[in-house]
């Protein structure tokens, strides 16, 4: 009983907090601005809750003694929506970073006065709007990344200028690796200029790959500076599929082998790959499921699941008979009708293309003994015959 009350109470509290800490708003929670020797701007305090709030603002960051807030406490009643807080940013040049510097505005809740006057500071309901603002490089300097688009096969390396001079030529030459590390092939994009601040797409057209993950390498080479890039992409899906399902030296009546040809189309091994054969009547009734092994296939690898199929109490007819194989979150399926003589399994596998006849093996072994025995005796009959003449 008394852990079941400590665990309500601290529900309550968790919901207290969660409470407490969306009680207020702000706005922008993020923005990105270019470095300017003056920079203005606003935050807009929300109070979604509609209570009375004590604020504090407060910047942080090394950027922080160049700030200048309109107001570092706010005071909104219960009837106020919004309040707007404005800053100025004066910072020079050489305080900054080249590329992103951030101002962090912390806005935190403060309760109300204690019995000596001072305030406290609620450590669950603070919130932070960021400002992150970005000083140009010297020269010439770019960022970059690797995108790649699986409809037309081509992998895109946006770059973007950072610095103040204009670039008169970027290139990408693109390497694609497959999992041993070994290169697949090369490819390179058309030279192209690239103003100050300004962003361009080199495009590179892949060839045909088989399906699986590929290691990309870009380099990017721009007026005598390089940069290098790499990415991981995914051509195609994981994918193992069903080539044929066999019946080998079937017997009426008896246990038999049912076979799943599977083959693995992925560049990587394929683990955990299982197969499920359901047999259902001609009206359409479920009758039987077996279920094959678990194996891995390796990459572009084939194998045979095996299961079992007990025949003694199936009626001769037809039978639709389904194949499933699963690999990972894959799912593949054949079906097949089939029809059981009394002799052999009449099916027709659409991978193979032709109709197939199974029967005993038994059977035919005894045919060939009898066969023989017939043509030993009538060698025999023959020489026996012309020693007595």
């Amino acid at each position: 009983m008394r852990r079941l009350f400590i665990l309500v109470l601290a529900v309550i509290i968790l919901l207290w907090s969660i409470q407490s800490a969306v009680a207020f708003g702000v706005s922008p929670a993020r923005k990105n601005v270019d470095f300017s020797s003056t920079l203005k701007g606003t935050i807009r305090i929300i109070n979604s809750q509609g209570e009375a709030l004590s604020l504090v603002v407060a910047p942080k960051g090394t950027l922080s003694s160049y700030v200048t807030l309109s107001q570092n406490v706010i005071e909104m009643n219960s009837s106020e929506y919004e309040k707007d807080i404005t800053y100025t940013i004066q910072a020079p040049e050489g305080a900054l970073s080249p590329g992103p510097n951030t101002v962090d505005f912390m806005i935190v809740s403060v309760s109300a006065p204690t019995a000596n006057g001072n305030n406290k500071i609620s450590a669950n309901a603070g919130i932070i709007s960021q400002l992150i603002i970005n000083r140009p490089y010297s020269g010439k300097e770019i960022k970059a990344r690797i995108d790649y688009n699986s409809n037309t096969n081509t992998v895109i390396v946006p770059v973007f200028s950072l610095g103040t001079e204009n670039i008169q030529s970027v290139k990408a030459d693109v390497a694609v690796l497959g999992p041993t590390n070994a290169i697949v092939e090369t490819k390179s994009s058309d030279a192209m200029p690239l103003t100050a601040k300004g962003t361009i797409e080199l495009p590179v057209q892949l060839g045909s790959l088989n399906s699986g993950n590929y290691d990309v390498k870009a380099q990017i080479s721009y007026d005598g500076k390089v940069m290098t890039l790499e990415q991981v992409i995914n051509v195609g899906k994981p994918l193992v599929v069903i080539d044929s399902i066999e019946f080998p030296n079937f017997v009426y009546g008896g246990i038999n082998k049912v076979e799943i040809n599977a083959r693995n189309e992925w560049n990587q091994e394929s683990t955990g790959v299982y197969g499920l054969v359901e047999f259902y009547s001609s009206d359409g009734t479920l009758v039987e499921k077996v279920k094959t092994p678990t194996e891995n296939i390796p990459a572009f690898g084939k194998t045979t699941l095996d299961s079992y199929w007990d025949t003694s109490n199936y009626p001769l007819g037809e039978y639709n008979v389904k194949a499933i194989l699963y690999s990972g979150s894959n799912q593949q399926e054949k079906s097949m009708k089939v029809t059981l003589t009394g002799k052999d399994i009449i099916y027709n596998n659409a991978a193979a293309g032709k109709a197939t006849s199974q029967g005993s093996n038994i059977a035919l072994l005894a045919l060939g003994v009898a066969l023989l025995v017939i043509i030993n005796l009538v060698l025999l009959f023959v020489i026996l015959r012309k020693k007595k003449k």
